[in-house]
């Protein structure tokens, strides 16, 4: 082609290229934003899929649709906690690599194509890919902050300290700054430097107000590590007035559960009994609290030598036996009672 036509491609063709382009990188930032902020609404990513489905009829090539499809698919694959599917990371693979094949230089096709490595415990091919997106960004929180969930995973908490440190001194962004100490909350508790754990804990509480789950886990955190379970208490109520939600209730559950253990290991009968009733609430099905509460009312009926407190802790320990019959203490107990209550009537 002669050069003067060349120009006159390049001029005819770019601005339309340009603006196709731009159509692009707004569809994508939008969907992004809807998977940015999934937690289980499956609307989301339904949108997210139209959206990248617009882009691939713009550009079939486009690296931004398949960044985007491969979020989508591991993110469908969710199972629980860290499990996902084995198909859904498979397939997400494929889509990163396709987009990686169309723009080696594509920063977001490494940082997000790591997850599929993590979720399939394939640390070092994780470890690749946040390498290659460092070596674009070599100033990039987003790199420390995956770089800190593969640390926690493997049990490195220095180097999750030391990364989430690094991202935190980057950016002031509010979500940064919440994967940040919610990665140091884990790691400083796992070394049983509490202090600083409960100071991400509240920094995480202080970034976001309202969210139950803040706040949820930081009363796990109070019962279970501190043995702080008035605060406990105190903090799930305020989580479960945000939203009511199935670990919310229980975790409250195991908090008032802790309060009366406690207080039984200080005679502290009745009061325990009221803290067990406020655990079964919000676990019924908890046999180690049907269990407390029979021996709470066992010992204020021996006690007061009432026979019907008494019957109330055999019905009690009975649940607990029917909930869980490897319930070796609520087997032995319950024989106990039985003996009594014979007794009694003898």
């Amino acid at each position: 082609m002669p050069y003067f036509i060349s120009l006159i491609a390049v001029a005819l063709y770019s601005p339309v290229f340009a603006e196709d382009r731009e159509k692009e990188e707004k569809l994508y930032n939008r969907a992004h934003s809807l998977i940015d902020n999934y937690s289980g609404d499956s609307g989301r990513l339904k949108e997210a899929h139209i959206l990248a489905l617009k882009i691939k009829k713009i550009n079939k090539n486009s690296e931004y649709a398949y960044v985007l499809i491969g979020r989508i698919t591991y993110k469908s694959g969710y199972i629980n906690y860290s499990n996902y599917t084995q198909e859904s990371l498979v397939e997400a693979k494929i889509h990163f690599s396709k987009a990686i094949s169309l723009n080696p230089r594509f920063y977001d096709a490494y940082i997000y194509g790591a997850y599929p490595y993590i979720f399939s415990k394939d640390y070092p091919a994780a470890k690749k890919m946040l390498a290659k997106a460092e070596k674009l960004r070599p100033d990039s929180e987003k790199v420390d902050i995956v770089y800190s969930e593969i640390a926690l995973k493997e049990k490195n908490y220095d180097e999750v300290i030391r990364r989430c440190k690094s991202a935190i001194s980057k950016s002031s962004d509010r979500k940064t700054l919440y994967e940040a100490h919610e990665a140091l909350s884990k790691a400083y508790r796992k070394i049983k430097k509490y202090k600083l754990a409960e100071q991400s804990y509240l920094m995480l509480i202080k970034l976001e107000p309202k969210s139950s789950w803040a706040k949820i886990n930081y009363s796990n955190f109070l019962s279970k590590y501190k043995q702080e379970h008035d605060k406990a208490i105190e903090v799930a109520e305020q989580a479960l007035e945000i939203m009511d939600f199935g670990m919310g209730h229980h975790i409250l559950s195991e908090a008032n559960y802790r309060k009366a253990v406690q207080l039984m290991r200080n005679r502290k009968y009745p009061e325990a009994g009221k803290y067990f009733k406020d655990s079964l609430k919000h676990n019924p099905s908890s046999a180690n609290s049907h269990y407390g509460l029979g021996m709470s009312l066992y010992y204020v009926g021996h006690y007061e030598k009432n026979k019907s407190i008494i019957l109330k802790a055999e019905k009690s320990l009975s649940t607990a036996l029917e909930i869980d019959p490897k319930h070796k203490q609520a087997k032995a107990q319950l024989a106990n009672v039985r003996k009594l209550i014979k007794a009694i009537n003898e």
